[in-house]
């Protein structure tokens, strides 16, 4: 990647890491079932752990700021993460399962904003944008790597639930001690976050209101009406495919398998997105991958319809997630580049905070929607209900950003 190893090194802490949250990310609703939970316990699970998330962000970004420091609040997220996940193992209720995977949300934001910050620390900026690259890149290997192994603990081992969660408990340990290992505060860090702005003093209601009507411009409040609206949908959709699956007679290992392929279809789709936005403009290609996303949704409700087999059924949903995983990059990349370009200056903080707000509150309520809508109308009614909304966002962002600059 021409850098050295000693400046990647570190990154390996992260693979281990991922790796957890992966095996975790389909496990959980499946385990809501065997808890004898439904739908709507795991649309509640999932809002309960994003709704610590959002401000656990700000929180432990704050902290970390203020005191100067990077190294400990990572060991303080990996090192928490792993107790929690074990307890996992023991839960016997869904109260129970939703109050640990709240703390999880909280503890484990710890160190996930933090680790952004050392590569603004530790790097100039002209090599800010390669070494968020090699991040992203190592953070998808574990990803892809966590839900590989949740395949094969179903598939060939025939491994339990409970196990998983044990297993992916060790994973985040060896993420701890590769952490304490490879990773160092940078040097000269607490001299240079000595200063304090008027902004850092603010309680953090203030300060988000105030990050609000700092970025405020009609452009800008378009795209966040856009994006709230398309991450609502996609989560509605995400929080809930595990079940899904599950309702239609997909086994365990399969549903792994199924969740496999959308992250090497996003990370194979990268290079392409890249290279449509540098053709096309940033937004008719998150425009595309908007529509291929609300489409994707419709097609999972038409493929529990009328497609009879399970096995049919099972290769149906495969060859829809590798549209679906590719649309993620298509969408993402675009949407990332319009915040960069936005906020380019001594604002691109407050534009990536509040970009990074909605896209939180759009997963809260696209959680709750993922456990309500499906309880009352059915799988399908929901899908189509989902993908529908996305479509919407499209119409908005058509009609509300002509003549925008993106």
């Amino acid at each position: 990647m021409g850098e050295s190893r000693a400046e990647t090194t570190w990154f390996i802490s992260f693979i281990f890491a991922n790796a957890a949250q992966a095996a975790i990310s389909p496990l959980t609703p499946l385990f809501i079932l065997n808890l004898k939970g439904t739908i709507v316990d795991v649309g509640f699970v999932s809002a309960a752990y994003n709704l610590t998330v959002i401000p656990a962000s700000v929180f432990w970004g704050r902290l970390s700021d203020k005191m100067g420091r990077r190294k400990i609040f990572i060991l303080i997220g990996m090192l928490s993460s792993a107790i929690l996940v074990a307890a996992f193992s023991l839960i016997q209720n869904v109260l129970q399962l939703l109050l640990l995977n709240a703390l999880l949300g909280f503890f484990l934001t710890a160190y996930v904003p933090v680790a952004s910050m050392l590569i603004v620390d530790m790097y100039p900026k002209s090599r800010w944008t390669r070494f968020v690259a090699i991040y992203n890149f190592f953070n998808l290997i574990g990803w892809i790597s966590g839900i590989f192994i949740g395949a094969l603990w179903f598939s060939l081992f025939h491994f339990g639930m409970r196990e998983l969660f044990v297993f992916s408990s060790i994973l985040f340990t060896s993420g701890l001690v590769a952490s304490t290992l490879l990773i160092s505060d940078p040097k000269g860090l607490k001299k240079k976050r000595e200063t304090v702005t008027p902004q850092d003093k603010k309680p953090l209601l203030q300060a988000l209101e105030s990050a609000l009507r700092e970025v405020y411009t009609r452009e800008f409040t378009v795209f966040l009406v856009f994006i709230t609206i398309i991450f609502t949908a996609y989560n509605a959709c995400f929080v809930t495919l595990p079940v899904y699956y599950k309702s239609l007679g997909i086994s365990e290992g399969n549903i792994f398998l199924l969740f496999l392929i959308g992250p090497v279809s996003a990370m194979a789709s990268n290079l392409v997105a890249g290279r449509l936005v540098t053709g096309l403009g940033e937004k008719k290609v998150m425009i595309g991958g908007a529509i291929i996303r609300g489409g994707g949704a419709i097609i999972f409700a038409l493929i529990g319809v009328l497609v009879g087999a399970v096995t049919l059924k099972t290769i149906a949903f495969g060859v829809n997630m590798i549209l679906w995983g590719s649309s993620w990059s298509i969408l993402w990349i675009p949407a990332s580049i319009i915040v960069l370009k936005m906020g380019e200056g001594p604002r691109l903080g407050t534009f990536q905070g509040v970009f990074n707000a909605f896209t939180g509150i759009a997963t809260v309520i696209g959680s709750f929607i993922g456990g309500i809508i499906p309880y009352f109308y059915g799988f399908p009614q929901h899908f189509i209900i989902s993908g529908s909304i996305a479509l919407i966002g499209v119409l908005f962002l058509i009609v509300g950003a002509r003549g925008h600059k993106y």
